[in-house]
C-alpha cells in the first residue's frame, strides 16, 4: 500500500466517524496549494486534542523536516505519531475518543 492510499483510508475512517457523532476533525494537508513542507499527512482535533499524524509504509521514515514539525507540535502540547498501517491509526484515535 501507498502512503496515499493509506491516507485515504484513514481519512474516510475519521469522516464516518464524525458522522457517526464523534468529536472529530480531520484535514488533509497535502495537495494544498498552501501546504507546507514537512507538515503532517493529517491533521485532527479529537476529544478536544490536537493530534498530527505522519504516516509512513514499509521502512520508510520521518524526514529531517517532518521531524522538526512533530517537535514543534509536542513543544505545543499537542500529540503526535508515526503510524505504519490502519489498524494502528484506528486504534489511537479510539483510545484518545476513549472508543466504547
Amino acid at each position: 500500500m501507498k502512503e496515499t492510499d493509506l491516507q485515504k483510508k484513514c481519512l474516510r475512517w475519521c469522516r464516518d466517524q464524525e458522522k457517526n457523532g464523534y468529536p472529530i476533525v480531520a484535514v488533509n494537508q497535502h495537495g494544498s496549494a498552501f501546504a507546507s513542507r514537512g507538515v503532517s499527512d493529517i491533521l485532527l482535533n479529537v476529544n478536544s486534542k490536537f493530534v498530527a499524524i505522519e504516516l509512513k509504509v514499509g521502512k520508510n521514515k520521518p524526514t529531517e523536516l517532518q521531524t522538526h514539525f512533530i517537535e514543534r507540535i509536542q513543544r505545543a502540547k499537542g500529540l503526535t505519531y508515526v503510524v505504519y498501517d490502519y489498524e494502528s491509526f484506528k486504534t489511537i484515535i479510539k483510545e484518545i475518543l476513549d472508543y466504547e
